[in-house]
C-alpha cells in the first residue's frame, strides 16, 4: 500500500475560511459526501428541491458533483 503524506497546511485553510459546498450528489452517497466534506473543515448544503438552486448556487463557494455510475439510461429524460 502507498501511503501519502496529507497536506495539513492545506486541511488548515480550508478550515480557517470554512466554505459552504453546495453538494450535488447521488442519494446513497449523499450522507458520506457530507460527512467527508465536514472532516476537512468546509460547511456541506444541499437539497433534492429544484426550486432551491438559485439560493443555494449563490451561497456556495465551491461545488461537488458525484452522480455515482453514469450509464446509458442515467440522463434519459424521455
Amino acid at each position: 500500500m502507498v501511503q501519502r503524506q496529507i497536506n495539513w497546511s492545506l486541511i488548515d485553510r480550508v478550515r480557517a475560511k470554512n466554505p459552504i459546498v453546495l453538494n450535488l450528489a447521488n442519494l446513497v452517497t449523499i450522507d458520506k459526501v457530507a460527512d467527508a466534506v465536514s472532516a476537512v473543515g468546509a460547511s456541506p448544503i444541499m437539497s433534492v428541491e429544484p426550486a432551491e438552486a438559485d439560493e443555494m448556487v449563490m451561497l456556495a463557494n465551491a461545488l461537488s458533483i458525484n452522480l455515482g455510475t453514469i450509464n446509458g439510461t442515467s440522463g434519459n429524460t424521455n
